[in-house]
């Protein structure tokens, strides 16, 4: 429950604070537009922080990762469990948010449930990153440094909050570079029944 907290806030708060400033947004209403962004951000943070601190923390302090070595399982049986497991919990986040969203008549309830096929993805590949972040960081302050100056701006240059193709060229180049648009887009789409090739 308090892993569904934030995002719901998250929600609420752009979607009925900033909607009030933005009634629409490529011809959207500014909820319709948002609530794909924050589920997509959901899969990017919750998996991504699940595998960071936690594998930092059963890596580096607790040693249950060696521990865990002594046994039959093997280092990729251990990080196959660690990614599926966050994964699982940023779709479970991300999916609780689109029914939100199709109860406040934000998404399609027809085709939402398609989104998955882009939540899914996007949380393996940042749950992914945030291992790999575990593996390589030293302290983890390391992991915080990642968040403010990669995550945090990701985020916010994804489309998510408003759209960059406003922005001029290079702000759009920007955009697509980022892996985060390529799971908000997809949920976008899902979301509001446009669904083409």
């Amino acid at each position: 429950l308090v892993l569904l907290v934030e995002p719901v806030l998250t929600l609420l708060a752009l979607a009925l604070g900033l909607g009030q400033w933005m009634a629409e947004v490529d011809g959207r209403p500014y909820g319709i537009y948002v609530l794909p962004a924050v589920a997509a951000l959901a899969v990017v943070f919750i998996p991504f922080w699940e595998t960071a601190y936690g594998g930092f923390s059963r890596l580096k302090n607790a040693s249950t990762y060696w521990a865990v070595l002594q046994t039959p399982l093997t280092a990729q049986d251990i990080a196959t469990g660690e990614i599926l497991w966050a994964s699982a919990k940023g779709v479970v986040a991300g999916t609780f948010l689109l029914l939100i969203g199709m109860a406040l008549g934000w998404a399609s309830p027809s085709w939402s449930w398609f989104a998955i096929f882009a939540l899914f993805p996007g949380a393996m590949f940042f749950a992914a990153v945030g291992l790999w972040a575990a593996a390589w960081v030293d302290r983890s302050t390391q992991l915080l440094m990642m968040q403010s100056f990669v995550l945090g701006p990701l985020a916010l240059w994804s489309d998510t909050i408003f759209p960059f193709s406003r922005s001029g060229r290079w702000a759009e180049i920007l955009t697509w570079i980022s892996p985060v648009t390529h799971v908000v887009r997809p949920i976008r789409r899902f979301c509001a029944g446009e669904i083409s090739a």
